[in-house]
């Protein structure tokens, strides 16, 4: 190795033999500095880049940590029945640490608790159902009972009326109900 000529400043460390080598031309280029640029002016540049991407990193990673608490959020509420006011924070801290597990422990959690434990006695036999009876089912019931007893001269009238009113829309090709007008009307001189 190389004698320092100044002991104050160090010797630049020797480029690793598969690294490649550094073009500060190009490094200027791409930072928008003149090619006349100073090696202070390019650690300048190089200092401002370094910290926009610093001022990046910590935005993301402020978002990542939000994100982290609200999926954790959501997987708490996912297990409310489970998890307790006092258990709260060391759940949502185990989901954070280690989702996958901690999703595990509480699904097998809940398969417990969805589980009825086994009766100690079985229930006891429902009493025996005593029949209701109903008394109207002996009766005979028919609609000419229901209606009460319609006097044959009526229906026999009504079954003309219908027929003469079908008879009116078939002939002169009318609507039913305009024929059954005109039926009525026919028939209400004879019944008068």
């Amino acid at each position: 190795m190389a004698e320092n000529p100044n002991p104050v400043a160090p010797l630049a460390p020797a480029p690793a033999a598969g690294a490649p080598a550094l073009n500060v031309q190009e490094l200027k280029s791409r930072l928008n500095l003149p090619e006349t640029a100073s090696d202070l002016d390019l650690i300048t540049a190089l200092i401002a880049v370094i910290g926009e991407l610093q001022q990046k990193y910590d935005a993301l990673l402020s978002d990542a940590v939000a994100l982290e608490g609200k999926v954790a959020n959501r997987d708490l509420e996912e297990f409310a029945i489970l998890i307790t006011n006092d258990t709260r924070e060391f759940w949502k801290e185990q989901l954070i640490v280690n989702r996958e597990a901690a999703l595990k422990t509480l699904e097998g959690l809940r398969t417990l608790v969805k589980q009825p434990a086994p009766p100690a006695t079985p229930p006891a036999a429902p009493p025996p159902a005593v029949p209701l009876k109903n008394r109207l089912q002996n009766t005979v019931r028919s609609i000419a009972d229901l209606a009460g007893t319609t006097p044959p001269a009526s229906v026999a009238a009504a079954v003309k009326l219908r027929n003469r009113a079908t008879e009116i829309a078939r002939v002169e090709r009318i609507p039913f109900s305009a024929a059954f007008r005109r039926a009525e009307q026919e028939a209400a001189p004879s019944a008068v």
